[in-house]
């Protein structure tokens, strides 16, 4: 997170998560320049390649910054 002319709290959001995946933390806020966020898929979770899911960042009056990303599921090995 690049913060300019704030400081404080920015809230994290993921949307779009493939079916059975969830975050470690359910988001949150990051107090810093940055934070590792764990994402968990469950037993059933679909199998998928290179599916978008989106991230967004929050910060004070209404700033926000959402960025997309490619995710992909596997069956255990």
């Amino acid at each position: 997170v690049t913060r300019d002319n704030f400081k404080g709290p920015v809230t994290v959001r993921f949307e779009d998560l493939p079916k059975g995946v969830s975050v470690a933390e359910n988001g949150g806020e990051i107090e810093d320049n940055s934070r590792t966020f764990v994402l968990v898929a469950a037993d059933n979770a679909d199998l998928v390649t290179n599916h978008t899911a989106k991230v967004t960042v929050s910060g004070p009056e209404g700033m926000t910054a959402s960025e997309q990303f490619k995710i992909t599921i596997k069956d255990k090995a």
